[in-house]
């Protein structure tokens, strides 16, 4: 919906905290991951996995405590696609 209007769209994901899950749900979750970048590169949507942040930097299963989104604002800043995305190559 939002290309459709001519939004520019960047879509970061994650972060999860993968030491809270267990190996079925980390299998899952991996599933997930691998399908969410099929169906973003099909629909040509630039995108950057949140790098995996190390447990202490999380409050719970998945928001990150501000030394955590620190990291995370770091590491988007950091990724190639974003910074080609910023400069208009999407």
């Amino acid at each position: 919906t939002l290309k459709s209007e001519k939004n520019q769209v960047f879509v970061f994901l994650g972060p999860f905290n993968i030491a809270m899950l267990t190996n079925e749900s980390l299998l899952r979750y991996r599933a997930i991951q691998e399908e969410s970048e099929k169906i973003l590169a099909i629909e040509g949507i630039p995108f950057h996995w949140a790098k995996e942040l190390d447990t202490k930097l999380y409050g719970d299963e998945s928001h990150p405590l501000v030394a955590g989104y620190e990291a995370l604002a770091n590491d988007l800043l950091a990724a190639p696609e974003f910074k080609t995305w910023l400069k208009g190559g999407n």
